[in-house]
């Protein structure tokens, strides 16, 4: 992957950020998704996402790697369509005692360290675009599990399972409908996800990146916390 340094501010966004898009006239420059659950579930709303608004780049990976035996097709083409926006990716498989591009890839290598969470793959695809200053809004390492959430790998040997709620009544997003009514989700792992961005930090800072969590509330707290504020301030 070989991006020229960027010149201006951008936004970053996963998942269901769409969810946000009827309430707000604001955009972000570039998405992703990622999740071998998410990604094949949403694909419909993700092509719809790619043709209505063409000012946003997405970023998908050629291939997923599922976390474990799935079904799932592993090409990302055979869901999402080609456009002009669309981007895809190679991954490089996370090891944590491994090198540094198989824990949180360079600036100047190819391809993105696959993550424990999604946020981690904006943060190299931001460090990719030459950005050196990172803020997080929005990222929070504490998740519930509704005592209704069905779940679909009941009894294999699965690490993690798929789950599924029939209601909206999503508890730990900012819409109930994110991971509501029939979309499938992993179980949360947190303490990989908070092992994850402690490495993160440690390549960041040697690279003279810095990186806060400009979040409100939540208990993400590997990095400094910075006022919500004081960063939109910065845009002005």
């Amino acid at each position: 992957m070989n991006m020229d340094a960027a010149v201006r501010r951008a936004s970053f966004a996963s998942n269901g950020i769409h969810l946000l898009f009827p309430h707000t006239r604001w955009r972000p420059t570039d998405y992703a998704c990622v999740d071998t659950a998410v990604l094949p579930d949403s694909r419909h709303i993700l092509n719809k996402m790619t043709q209505e608004e063409p000012q946003i780049r997405f970023f998908f990976p050629r291939e997923m790697t599922p976390h474990s035996d799935e079904v799932t097709d592993r090409e990302v083409a055979k869901y999402i369509q080609a456009r002009p926006n669309v981007c895809f990716f190679e991954t490089e498989n996370f090891q944590q005692d491994g090198e540094d591009f198989q824990v949180f890839s360079a600036p100047d290598s190819v391809g993105v360290t696959e993550a424990m969470t999604v946020t981690i793959v904006l943060m190299q695809l931001a460090v990719k675009m030459g950005y050196r200053r990172l803020f997080l809004i929005g990222c929070d390492t504490n998740y519930r599990v509704p005592a209704n959430a069905r779940n679909l790998d009941a009894g294999s040997a699965r690490v993690d399972h798929r789950l599924m709620l029939d209601d909206d009544n999503d508890p730990n997003h900012f819409d109930p409908c994110y991971f509501g009514r029939g979309r499938v989700w992993h179980t949360p792992n947190v303490d990989l996800m908070v092992m994850h961005y402690e490495l993160a930090k440690k390549k960041c800072d040697e690279w003279g990146i810095e990186v806060f969590n400009a979040g409100l509330g939540g208990s993400l707290e590997v990095f400094p916390r910075v006022e919500f504020k004081q960063v939109l301030d910065t845009w002005s």
